[in-house]
């Protein structure tokens, strides 16, 4: 999880039966709505971070125009142990009103893991509660089961038994023995009565075990008479492996009266019951790793690069890869005397280029006599190209320096792509794929190689003009006449976007386009991603496979979003005259592991 960072919050006092309460509004001051969070057994205001995730992403949309509001309840942080649902309900009530007094026209309660008991226990008409426009319930489980994961069933009856001794001998209010407890609950003194409540399977809190009764799960649900979401996590640690969450809610949702639970409720995939973020990793650097070992493997093996497990591997990619200097060089080598004017001024922005790493380690590996017969190291020592050390050298850089950023630029746009939310229906059905055909072979997968296609339609890693000579006797080309040896060119950015009869809606990925028939032979004629003819590139066999091989390997196990640190204007193609590569220079994705069923 990302290092806690400040923010902003408003404070409201406002009258409660809880003594000196507040709530905190995050967001606009001056939104019309109100979402109101209620957390779970220990949580506080601003005990759970996605609250301000949540007020953020509601922020961005000012039509909403929706604050969030959490609000120290009394059995807020250590205070559970002695506070019941009807307190909660008090407090609950209490704010609601306030926040109807200063003009909310929508009041949204959310729960998460007990607060979801909250919510349904306000739903009781005994409650006399104020009115509310909708439920959001977040990682509803079961107190009773995801205590019994840390204690076990038959000694958790047996703490069960003690509390309802004391109950019944007058003593409920009377703190739990600590060795009756979870150990880590010890800390918080908690009282026969609302252990017993907890806890219990006829406890007051019970809601959400799986083993309630229909007509007792029925009752319950069908008190909601707002609209409902109910949000599972798929990788809750409060709950057993062996649930199954999606049943669990779909049964939920019958027991509610017609209309009333939204068809998103489900599962979150690969969601913890707080909903953290792992780590996020910078997959342009990783997948530029990716793209010099295979590279280099397929030039020298066994003597390549292993620059994802090595760090000074990875310093010779960095190298070849990450520089700012072409700039200056193109304009060197293009235009001499312009380059005397203006060079000095470059290079204080992009030094020339120096790779002594990158040299050594391709020159060593040149002089090697024994590389693997299928590198191209092995066919040029052959004799009959009569190939000196240097040449060898000289094109197994060229080579090397062509199949890094390509690749890695490629598969960073295109995973990039897959985590976004209006793409997350081409990650599933491509997950879907993979994990159905798990011996087929990766050139044997049609949604896969549409995924491929379509990540290098929108963004092909070589975007610039790739200039060729007119042919002798000149040619026709739409009507215009071009002389001989006239320089032309076509770049692929344009080409996978000007003619919308092939290419419709271009700026879209629809990986679903490379299966309709019609269109099909000039969607192949104008796909330029490798250039075309006895020029095109000669690495685009291994390219392909590189990309397959890699998104094959990471989506049949783990679904990918983006780090909430990262912008649109992050993964702005920047154009580096002959490649291209994300504008902030980073690619933050979180990986999560695929649950065993793939919830849509």
């Amino acid at each position: 999880m990302s290092s806690p960072s400040t923010f902003t919050t408003t404070v409201h006092p406002f009258p409660s039966p809880t003594a000196h309460a507040c709530a905190y509004e995050i967001g606009p001051q001056n939104a019309k709505n109100s979402l109101v969070f209620v957390g779970g057994l220990g949580d506080g205001p601003h005990t759970v971070p996605y609250t301000r995730s949540i007020a953020k992403r509601l922020e961005e949309d000012p039509n909403l125009s929706y604050s969030v509001f959490e609000f120290r309840l009394k059995s807020s942080y250590s205070a559970f142990g002695f506070a019941r649902l009807v307190d909660d309900v008090a407090d609950i009530t209490a704010l609601v009103k306030y926040l109807r007094s200063i003009g909310k026209e929508r009041v949204i309660l959310m729960g998460h893991s007990t607060g979801c008991q909250d919510c349904l226990e306000y739903t009781a008409p005994a409650h006399g509660t104020a009115p509310v426009d909708g439920y959001i319930l977040q990682a509803p489980v079961c107190d009773r089961d995801a205590i019994a994961l840390e204690m076990g069933y038959d000694q958790l009856d047996e703490s069960v038994k003690a509390a309802k001794e004391l109950i019944d001998m007058g003593r409920s209010h009377e703190r739990m023995a600590l060795t009756k407890l979870p150990e880590f609950m010890r800390d918080t003194p908690i009282s026969a009565w609302r252990w017993y409540a907890l806890v219990a399977a006829d406890g007051e809190d019970n809601y959400f075990s799986p083993d309630l009764r229909d007509e007792v799960a029925a009752s319950y649900w069908k008190r909601i008479d707002k609209p409902l979401l109910i949000l599972f996590s798929g990788n809750d640690e409060f709950v057993s492996n062996s649930l199954d969450k999606e049943g669990l809610v779909n049964r939920w949702r019958q027991f509610c009266n017609s209309g009333i639970a939204s068809e998103l409720s489900g599962t979150i995939p690969g969601a913890t019951h707080k909903v953290e973020d792992p780590a996020a990793e910078d997959w342009l650097c990783n997948l530029h790793d990716y793209a010099f070992d295979g590279i280099t493997h397929q030039l020298f093996h066994p003597h390549g690069s292993d620059s994802l497990r090595n760090q000074q591997d990875e310093d010779i990619m960095k190298e070849v890869a990450f520089d700012d200097s072409l700039q200056n060089r193109l304009i060197e080598y293009y235009n001499p005397p312009l380059h005397k004017v203006i060079g000095q001024a470059l290079s204080i922005f992009a030094k020339p280029r120096q790779t002594p790493l990158a040299d050594e380690l391709i020159l060593s590996a040149a002089q090697k006599t024994d590389p693997a017969q299928f590198t191209l190291l092995s066919r040029m020592q052959d004799k009959v190209y009569n190939m000196s050390h240097l040449d060898i050298a000289a094109e197994c850089l060229d080579h090397t320096a062509a199949g890094v950023d390509t690749t890695g630029d490629g598969l960073c746009f295109l995973m990039w792509t897959l985590s976004q939310p209006c793409s997350f229906y081409a990650q599933r059905r491509l997950q879907e794929e993979l994990r159905a055909n798990p011996d087929v072979s990766f050139d044997k997968l049609p949604y896969l190689d549409a995924v491929v296609l379509e990540g290098l339609r929108l963004f092909p890693p070589i975007p610039m003009s790739l200039p060729r000579y007119v042919p002798r006797h000149g040619r026709t080309i739409d009507g215009f006449y071009i002389p001989e040896r006239t320089i032309v060119s076509s770049q692929a950015f344009s080409a996978h976007r000007i003619d919308q009869t092939v290419f419709p809606q271009p700026n879209l990925f629809k990986p679903e386009r490379w299966f309709q028939e019609q269109g099909a032979l000039d969607r192949k004629r104008l796909f330029f991603a490798f250039a075309n003819g006895g020029r095109g590139c000669i690495g685009k066999h291994l390219a392909l496979a590189e990309m397959k091989l890699l998104l094959r390997d990471v989506y049949s196990r783990f679904t990918t979003f983006p780090d909430d640190s990262m912008t649109d204007e992050d993964m702005e193609m920047s154009d580096q005259l002959i490649s291209s590569r994300p504008q902030g220079k980073k690619c933050l994705l979180r990986f999560e592991q695929i649950d065993k069923n793939i919830h849509g």
